[in-house]
């Protein structure tokens, strides 16, 4: 079964010379019995031991193990040999401390990775079988010595092996107790082969089978012990459990056997174990490494709180000053003097000085159809908070009015003419305004006061300020009126929801809103009709042509004048402009200058015929051809209702649709730049239901191609210039009369347009806003934009203006490079800690040598016994980690309470809070630190020596 070959076995004291223990031992022994070797100290008994049971390593020769050489085993081999063939008791029992006597006696089983049923049963029966069945939970300080040694028979016996090596088994007993451990070692030889190392040759000779006496190394005798006198008589073992805790099994084939091991779970509970019966070290080292996490995890509480802050600051800047797209977009161009490119090196390396004109700016006029409204509305939906479509056409609405102290109502229109971003910036008042996005858009930044949220179309909300209170000009835009002897509203210092519900608001279709009434001149709007091959949009092209003559206050020249002329006027009629003129262009505007000196813009819209065929006279007398002239194929002038009319009142009176204020909503007490302004809101189904209302109305069906002029605007704009003497201003403000709109923008292209939706001939999409949710996605959004205008044409391209690029803050990256920076000053007390830990581990290991002694001696592996301190240091780390989290959400309840109140009109809210995602991960790091600082004390215990690890005190 065992056989020693001439085993030999050095010890190198230098390069040169060493230290013979054994000296060619060849013995061989059988598969029971037990075998006492006797000698004096120093001869190698204790070395013949170390290499019999494979922790220490012969020099020469061979060990035989069942027939099979372990000249080739491996760790893992001498390891997997230890927990299985081989139990060991030492002098000293080697019991580790922080374990109960289960644990103690269990641990071969769990190295062997043995189900827990299995572990229970087997370590139950073999302390039962030593005596020590209600032992189980103590603790070896708890023991007396003989019982201690029982616990360790009982752990060297517990995987059934089939050597039993005991080191002087009896050294630190007394006589009566060694006769006890004496018997059990005697009833296991029956079985098993024990091999007992001893001084004591009166044991040796009362229970050893065979004597081998030892001298120098080398085998002096080895006989038969016929002085055999005693047998297990004690009482003291469970004969009966022994037999059947050592009874040969049958040996599995080595490909169905597990290698012994320790697992996770093993080498954690037993660090931890370990940690408890050292609780002060242990807290006091947790404590001092969780200063590092709790100043990581407060820099990340207040940067958090701080971002969050800043992210809804920006989320409400972005609502306030969103993406829009404008029917008249502004393009920019920077021109280069010097170079070719249109643009310049950086940091050249040159002494020149390149000059560049001013930033140029073009009016380009956006296409916004419903094919690129549906490109918007295709962008990734995470990236918004909302997107708006406005479109042009006015809603003709009209509601009663009551002054204080007056019981009879007055009729009014409410101005319902939709605002553009950019209008709202600059000052423009729209008191009636569409929703900017859905319910829980609006409702993040608002509170519901009172009421419900508006649905459907009819519905309509108004908007308080933080004071509930509301503008006395939204009052009167809204219908409300003071009185008319105080100007005061005493009777609307306070009103309430049910005041404000019992407001009407009537809706009236286009066609019903405006007639054809010619004596209402101040109203007056009329339509001029384009050649049949133009539309409304070839007239854009040459508005914004012309107003590009103007950009950046640059002066015209008479050649550019002429060609926009041309082309405005090619919108009426087939035009030939004459050489003459074209190579004459200052003539011919002199020229028109003095027409209309002598013949003044008329004031009546009934002399407008005339005028203009007076006018085309005097372009034919000039040598301009007009074969297919249409100038007085005009519409019907239409005109809107004016206030305290009967026909405003019957409006009111006959309207199917009423709309009424159903909720009152107030900013939220975080919110500092909300989305809504003063006034009332409503839903885009009312939109919808105005849209097509003018789709389908008798004016739209005129108006959608023909030029819509308010003739009261144009005369009074023009009246100064007819007087005037100065030829150069007369030809220049001519041309205004044919393009809406002069170098001072006196009437703009938004004018123009405001002719059109005031009869509601416009009808297409307005404009289109897009809210981004944060910076980051304003750039995402920005770019999915910009993808659209990629290979098309100038004309094609729709430009936006990117409003809160203009109020881009670094706040955030700011935020986010302090809370770098501090983060790293704060990382330098986590290193200091986990540097620290490694001191604590290392003198763990330090204090637990013999214990590594013990747990190779039964199995355990080099990593096993690493993995054990790795699992302490884990274990202490994971501790600082929870330590310094909630330390850290601790410190932030004052942290916000004290903030909260020094800037109490800021509503900051939360400024310190960690969020549970980073506590989890400052937990781990705290985790994977202190596992990085346990590597080398891990690495150092795993190499110890087990011999030399288990003759440590």
């Amino acid at each position: 079964m065992l056989e020693l070959i001439d085993i030999k076995k050095d010890y190198p004291l230098d390069k040169t010379r060493s230290v013979h223990a054994l000296q060619g031992i060849s013995l061989s022994f059988g598969e029971s019995g037990l075998v006492a070797i006797l000698g004096p100290s120093g001869c190698g008994k204790t070395t013949l031991l170390n290499i019999i049971s494979g922790l220490d390593r012969y020099t020469s020769g061979d060990l035989v193990v069942d027939g099979v050489s372990t000249k080739r085993y491996k760790d893992r081999d001498w390891d997997d040999y230890r927990n299985k063939k081989v139990g060991m008791v030492f002098q000293s029992y080697n019991l580790i401390s922080h374990l109960n006597i289960f644990e103690n006696a269990s641990i071969p089983l769990t190295l062997a990775d043995e189900p827990k049923k299995e572990i229970r049963k087997k370590t139950e029966e073999a302390l039962a079988a030593v005596g020590l069945a209600d032992q189980a939970s103590k603790h070896p300080n708890q023991l007396s010595g003989g019982q201690q040694q029982r616990v360790a028979i009982a752990r060297a016996i517990i995987n059934n092996p089939s050597i039993v090596l005991a080191d002087e088994p009896t050294g630190a007993l007394d006589s009566k107790t060694s006769v006890q451990v004496m018997d059990i070692l005697s009833s296991l030889s029956k079985t098993k082969l024990v091999i007992m190392v001893t001084h004591n040759r009166e044991l040796a000779l009362s229970y050893a089978d065979r004597i081998v006496s030892m001298k120098d190394g080398i085998v002096e005798s080895d006989k038969p012990n016929e002085k055999k006198v005693k047998e297990s008589t004690t009482g003291i073992a469970d004969e009966k459990m022994l037999e059947t805790l050592t009874t040969k099994i049958p040996v599995a084939k080595a490909e169905h056997v597990k290698k012994a091991r320790m697992s996770f779970w093993t080498a954690f509970k037993m660090s931890f174990q370990n940690m408890m019966t050292k609780k002060g070290r242990t807290t006091i080292t947790a404590i001092a490494s969780s200063f590092g996490i709790i100043g990581v995890g407060l820099v990340l509480a207040v940067s958090n709180g701080f971002s969050s802050y800043v992210s809804r600051q920006e989320t409400e800047s972005l609502s306030k000053f969103p993406i829009s797209i404008e029917q008249y977009g502004i393009s920019t161009d920077t021109v280069d003097e010097e170079s070719e490119d249109d643009t310049l090196p950086e940091y050249p390396d040159t002494d020149t000085v390149y000059i560049q004109k001013p930033s140029s700016y073009a009016l380009h006029v956006n296409k916004l159809t419903d094919e690129y409204l549906d490109y918007v509305n295709d962008m990734d939906s995470s990236l918004y908070s909302s997107i708006k479509a406005s479109y042009s056409v006015n809603a003709n609405v009209i509601t009663e009015s009551f002054a204080n102290g007056d019981s009879d109502p007055t009729y009014e229109t409410i101005d319902t003419t939709p605002l553009s971003v950019l209008e709202d910036l600059t000052g423009s008042n729209s008191y009636w305004t569409q929703l900017p996005g859905d319910e829980d858009f609006i409702m993040s930044q608002y509170d519901l006061v009172d009421g419900t949220y508006p649905t459907q179309e009819n519905q309509l909300v108004l908007v308080v300020d933080k004071y509930n209170s509301i503008s006395q000009s939204t009052l009167e835009a809204l219908g409300f009126n003071p009185d008319p002897d105080t100007g005061e509203y005493e009777g609307y210092k306070e009103l309430t929801l049910e005041d404000l519900k019992d407001h009407d608001y009537k809706l009236i279709s286009n066609d019903d809103y405006y007639t054809t009434d010619s004596s209402q001149a101040n109203n007056t709007v009329l339509g001029l009709g384009l050649r049949n091959d133009k539309t409304y949009a070839d007239y854009l092209d040459v508005e914004a042509e012309y107003s590009n003559l103007y950009a950046n206050g640059d002066t015209p020249t008479d050649e550019e004048q002429m060609q926009v002329f041309e082309d405005f006027m090619s919108l009426f009629a087939d035009i030939t402009i004459p050489s003459a003129i074209q190579d004459d262009p200052s003539s011919f505007l002199t020229a028109l200058a003095l027409w209309y000196a002598a013949n003044p813009l008329p004031s009546a819209e009934s002399e407008y015929e005339s005028y203009l065929e007076d006018f085309t006279a005097f372009l034919a007398g000039e040598g301009i051809d007009f074969s297919n002239y249409n100038f007085v194929d005009h519409l019907d002038t239409f005109v809107a209702p004016s206030s305290g009319t009967d026909r405003i009142e019957q409006l009111y009176d006959d309207s199917d649709t009423t709309l009424n204020i159903v909720g009152i909503v107030r900013p939220k007490s975080t919110t500092s730049l909300g989305i809504l302004g003063d006034g009332v809101y409503y839903t885009s189904g009312l939109t919808d239901k105005v849209l097509a209302d003018a789709k389908d109305s008798k004016i739209a069906g005129q108006a959608n191609d023909y030029m819509m002029l308010d003739l009261a605007t144009i005369a009074d704009d023009f009246s100064s210039i007819a007087d005037s003497s100065d030829l150069a201003s007369l030809a220049t403000g001519l041309l205004k009369f044919y393009s809406m709109f002069d170098a001072n923008q006196t009437i703009t292209a938004d004018t123009y347009l405001s002719q059109r939706q005031k009869v509601g001939s416009e009808v297409g999409i307005s404009s289109i806003t897009v809210y981004p949710k944060d910076f980051d996605s304003k750039s995402e959004i920005l770019a999915y934009l910009d993808a659209y205008n990629e290979g098309k044409e100038d004309s094609e391209k729709v430009v936006y203006t990117d409003i809160a690029g203009m109020f881009i803050s670094s706040v955030g990256t700011m935020v986010n490079m302090i809370s770098l920076v501090l983060i790293i000053f704060a990382s330098i007390s986590l290193v200091v800690s986990s540097v620290m830990i490694g001191i604590i581990i290392y003198v763990s290991v330090i204090e637990r040598t013999k214990e590594i002694g013990t747990l190779r001696s039964v199995g355990a592996r080099k990593k096993d016994v690493g993995r054990l301190f790795i699992m302490e240091s884990v274990a202490i780390g994971l501790l600082a980690g929870v330590l310094g989290v909630v330390t850290t959400y601790i410190v932030s309840i004052p942290i916000n309470i004290i903030v909260d109140h020094v800037y109490a009109d800021y509503d900051i809210g939360s400024i310190a809070f960690l969020n549970p995602v980073a506590a989890i991960i400052l937990i781990s790091i705290s985790a994977l630190l202190t596992f990085i600082a346990g590597l080398i004390p891990s690495r150092i215990a795993a190499h110890q020596d087990p011999v030399k690890c288990l003759r440590s005190e």
